[in-house]
């Protein structure tokens, strides 16, 4: 019996390996989104338990299964999301700036966000889910707040406010990004603050799949389009998507993610929670910078109180 049940759960990691390395390695599988939202929004850590259990009880597993183990955890590797970097970035110090992008929904509380601004002292804050956060005492040594629909800049350094974009184009409320322009070093940054449409709806419908796909193609084209156009553009916020997205390949795979260029281990930023149980999720919140950027460091930073992590970067730019 426990031999039946080892050999049935080698299929079932068999059939998962061979769907993630399609979503994954297959850049445009458009006719099967639905399947690629499956499994890219599916807690990913109970893909390693599976393979980890298939390796303590390999010594069950025939030899052509055995060698088909280094398989599945090759495909882990890029599905799990593993950051490995064994050097940190250099750092220009007068360019310097320490930035923290943050979703606060879902109960963030105002004692953590206190000690995150105590702790760590970034120069600007990018937030999501925020409501009218900038009359809060804790940004007193911020003199430059920006705070429309859901969307909060929170900054040391003085900025012009360049757009916002409605979330009505996506029948949702607030704003769901906005541009802004600081000038650091006598050079001007670009910055976006935004919050990708959410795939919620998918799973609550499956048939609003096209519509939540379409949405999401429609921000991430505008975003693109906005920063292909910019030199010194910092792309921050709740993409709503991993980097093993194809979406997110596609359309800002050239930019410098943070966490990807120098972070290590395992940095996930929503977590899964339901009916009062929580699960480690995906890293779908991102801070993206373009060439002109070096990063010192980054990291995934304790929880503020709800679903998301915040995600924290110390850059400095060589560009003009």
């Amino acid at each position: 019996m426990i031999n039946k049940v080892i050999k049935l759960l080698y299929w079932v990691a068999l059939f998962i390996t061979l769907a993630v390395a399609i979503t994954i390695f297959a850049p445009k599988t458009e006719h099967l989104i639905l399947w690629q939202y499956v499994i890219l929004f599916s807690p990913r850590y109970s893909y390693l338990f599976l393979c980890l259990f298939l390796l303590a009880v390999s010594h069950k597993l025939s030899k052509i299964q055995r060698y088909s183990l280094p398989l599945f955890f090759l495909v882990g590797y890029f599905y799990i999301d593993i950051q490995i970097n064994f050097s940190e970035g250099t750092l220009d110090d007068k360019n310097a700036i320490t930035l923290v992008t943050a979703n606060l929904g879902e109960g963030s509380k105002q004692p953590k966000i206190e000690a995150l601004i105590k702790f760590y002292n970034p120069d600007i804050l990018l937030l999501q889910e925020a409501g009218h956060l900038a009359a809060l005492k804790v940004f007193k040594e911020y003199p430059f707040r920006d705070c429309k629909g859901n969307l909060c800049f929170i900054s040391k350094y003085k900025f012009t406010n360049k757009e916002y974009l409605d979330s009505a184009m996506f029948s949702g409320y607030g704003k769901w990004a906005a541009f802004y322009e600081i000038e650091l070093n006598k050079t001007k940054v670009n910055i976006a603050n935004i919050h990708f449409p959410s795939v919620r709806k998918v799973f609550n419908n499956f048939n609003e799949v096209n519509n939540v796909h379409e949405n999401r193609i429609i921000a991430a084209g505008i975003i693109n389009d906005w920063a292909s156009t910019k030199s010194n553009v910092i792309i921050a916020g709740d993409f709503n998507m991993s980097v093993s997205d194809s979406l997110y390949r596609q359309k800002f795979s050239s930019y410098k993610n943070a966490i990807s260029s120098v972070g290590h281990g395992f940095n996930t930023t929503v977590d899964y929670k339901y009916r009062g149980f929580s699960v480690p999720g995906i890293r779908v919140d991102h801070i993206l910078l373009s060439k002109e950027f070096n990063i010192e460091k980054a990291r995934v930073l304790e929880t503020l109180g709800g679903d998301h992590y915040p995600v924290l970067s110390k850059v400095s730019f060589n560009g003009h």
